[in-house]
């Protein structure tokens, strides 16, 4: 589980320095830009910490987690971005397109490291069973 959130800060950093490269090349930059990914990096951890406890208490409830704790995120992402989107009017198209960068990349970690973690917990359990 620590490789999972070692790999999360490192994706993180990856992203703030993919902000900051806006900022040396010269295209616009915005401050909620690098506070975005902090914004989704915390988010992303404490949803892989809640389907990861989720999954080790019953895994017959784990879609029913999954799902609705995507959901409501995904209306957390929106509810966000609409507040900023009213709010900051000059610089829209950049931050709507980074924050769907950040939600794309984001939500793919997410994916993949529950596919990973299912497939170590099933390993385990079938050597526990044998």
């Amino acid at each position: 589980m620590k490789g999972s959130y070692i790999r999360l800060l490192i994706l993180s950093a990856l992203m703030v320095l993919a902000a900051f490269v806006c900022l040396w090349t010269g295209n616009p930059f915005l401050v909620a830009i690098p506070l975005s990914t902090i914004y989704f990096a915390v988010i992303t951890g404490v949803m892989l910490q809640l389907i990861t406890k989720s999954i080790l208490k019953d895994p017959r409830t784990f879609i029913k987690m999954f799902m609705g704790i995507t959901v409501g995120t995904l209306f957390l992402h929106l509810a966000v971005l609409t507040v900023y989107l009213f709010t900051h009017l000059s610089n829209v198209k950049v931050f709507t397109i980074w924050f769907c960068i950040h939600f794309a990349v984001y939500l793919t970690f997410l994916t993949v490291e529950l596919i990973l973690f299912i497939k170590r917990y099933q390993k385990e359990h079938q050597e526990n069973k044998e």
